[in-house]
C-alpha cells in the first residue's frame, strides 16, 4: 500500500462516502425523507405503511456506495490494493456518468410515465446528475492517473 496523492480519487470516496451515509439518513428520516430525496411517493408509502422494501433498497445502495468509496480509497492509495481495483473504478466511472447522462436527458425529454414523477422535479434532476458528474470526472480522473502512475512504474 502505497499512498499515490490522488485527490481526485480521495475525494471521490469522501463524497461517495457521504452518499452512502446520506442513503442511511435517509431510513431514519421516514417517508419524509424518501419523497424528499427523489425515492418517490410509492416508496414514501411503502415507509409509512412500515414495508421492508424502502428500508432494503436504501441499504443496498449505501452499501454499494460504500464499496465504491473504499475502491477508491485503495485506488488512492489510503488501502491495500483490492482484488479488480481499476475495472471496477472504471465501472464506477461509468455509471456514475451514465446516471448523470440519464438525468440531463430526463429534463428535456417528453414525458415519459415510467419517469412522470420524477421528471416534475427538474431541480432535483439537476442537482443529482451534476453530483453525478462531478463524481465520474473524480473517479475518471483518479483512475486516469493511477493507470499513468502504474505505468511509469511508481506504483507496484
Amino acid at each position: 500500500m502505497k499512498a499515490t496523492h490522488n485527490p481526485w480519487l480521495v475525494w471521490g470516496a469522501v463524497a461517495t462516502a457521504l452518499a452512502a451515509l446520506l442513503h442511511l439518513l435517509i431510513i431514519a428520516g421516514g417517508p419524509d425523507w424518501f419523497r424528499f430525496f427523489g425515492a418517490g411517493e410509492g416508496m414514501a408509502k411503502l415507509a409509512e405503511q412500515g414495508d421492508w422494501y424502502p428500508t432494503v433498497t436504501a441499504v443496498a445502495i449505501s452499501a454499494m456506495l460504500w464499496v465504491w468509496a473504499i475502491y477508491a480509497w485503495a485506488g488512492a492509495g489510503l488501502m491495500p490494493t483490492l482484488p479488480l481495483q481499476k475495472t471496477v473504478l472504471a465501472l464506477v466511472t461509468a455509471i456514475f456518468f451514465g446516471r448523470a447522462l440519464m438525468g440531463f436527458w430526463l429534463v428535456h425529454a417528453p414525458q415519459m410515465q415510467a419517469f412522470a414523477e420524477l421528471q416534475q422535479r427538474p431541480m432535483f434532476l439537476w442537482v443529482t446528475s451534476l453530483i453525478c458528474l462531478a463524481l465520474a470526472c473524480c473517479y475518471g480522473i483518479g483512475l486516469r492517473k493511477l493507470w499513468r502512475l502504474q505505468q511509469i512504474g511508481r506504483l507496484a
